[in-house]
């Protein structure tokens, strides 16, 4: 793709990153080089398990996504190390070959565990066989049925590499308009040629090689047992948001937590209720917190690890925080969100 040489000043820009993954390697590449402006050494893939590259799209018109694309080598030599290139990414493409389609199921459960927000395509590459074909032998069962059920799954028809980012854009920007940090899923169809122009190129597959490596960083929350702790201290949980906890305190505002990663965000309370629009905070309804643990925890409780017990005690202890019991850290934090030009100038 040509790089973008000139924005125009009414276009939003957006900058993100994602995840190429899949078996079929040969074809990533090729996917890679067709959709790139610009890109490495492909020789990086064997080297490091990576290479990088950067796909401008305009979408909608009006939108451009800047993406910051990573190759990432899925064979057997390179498993362990796959994970550590997962954090940071907001989106996914898995390129899976017609005749290991069940390997969507290993792909989606791995990257679920690692990302707490993804919007994913997986995408099968068709050669020999047929849309009809694919979708009687493997998507007729009660297992696929029950899948694409509970994960809300979009099943496209044929997608070109750039309709996937085109899908992958709307994604994104559906959450972007709305605040909402939701997955989305959806899987579709390429033909062969499409990606690879006619090239001589093998369209073998490797076998899924699970990765070893899994972020505490970045990894999704156990939040089916943290909920279930949650419960059991009375605290609620919003039915309508279930993903996040709201908590409404006293002295400073309305914390929310978002239980899939434990990110932290913060309305002080005197914008709450104010109607000024001329204030440089208005239409800004929250604030992220950073807050970490300087000691590791201990936990019987099965499901509860580090950061299912860092979340819990971030809850437990803003409810009832005021200044003499929060670290000066997050003080400072609050204290500068909070921050109200209008009632320093009555002063």
């Amino acid at each position: 793709m040509d790089s973008l040489k000139s924005i125009p000043s009414e276009y939003s820009i957006f900058k993100k990153k994602i995840c190429l993954l899949g078996g079929q390697e040969l074809i990533k590449n090729e996917f890679q080089r067709k959709m790139s402006s610009s890109c490495l050494s492909i020789q990086n893939k064997n080297n490091i398990g990576v290479n990088l590259s950067k796909v401008d799209l305009i979408h909608e018109n009006h939108y451009i996504f800047e993406y910051y694309l990573w190759n990432i080598h899925c064979g057997k030599e390179k498993a362990f190390i796959r994970g550590t290139y997962y954090p940071g990414t907001e989106a996914v493409i898995v390129l899976i070959s017609e005749n290991k389609v069940d390997q969507i199921f290993s792909y989606f459960n791995e990257i679920k565990a690692n990302l707490p927000v993804v919007n994913l395509v997986f995408s099968i590459v068709l050669k020999d066989r047929t849309i009809e074909d694919i979708e009687q032998t493997y998507f007729k069962n009660q297992k696929f049925k029950n899948f694409r059920k509970e994960e809300n799954i979009i099943i496209s028809k044929t997608l070109s590499p750039k309709q996937i980012f085109g899908q992958i854009s709307t994604f994104l920007l559906d959450n972007i308009k709305q605040n909402k940090t939701r997955d989305n899923f959806a899987i579709a169809y390429t033909p062969f040629n499409i990606i690879v122009n006619n090239k001589q190129i093998d369209y073998s597959c490797d076998e899924y090689y699970e990765s070893s490596y899994i972020s505490s960083y970045s990894r999704r929350i156990n939040t089916s047992s943290l909920k279930k702790v949650l419960e059991k201290l009375d605290i609620e949980i919003n039915d309508k948001n279930p993903d996040y906890i709201n908590i409404f305190n006293d002295n400073f505002g309305t914390f929310s937590i978002f239980l899939r990663n434990g990110n932290v965000y913060f309305s002080p309370i005197n914008c709450q209720g104010c109607k000024d629009k001329r204030c440089v905070k208005s239409g800004k309804k929250k604030y992220f917190i950073c807050i970490t643990n300087k000691t590791k925890g201990w936990s019987n409780i099965r499901g509860l690890d580090q950061k299912e017990l860092l979340i819990l005690s971030k809850i437990i202890t803003l409810m009832d925080a005021d200044k003499n019991n929060l670290p000066e850290s997050i003080l400072d934090q609050i204290n500068k969100i909070s921050y109200c030009p209008k009632e320093k100038s009555k002063m």
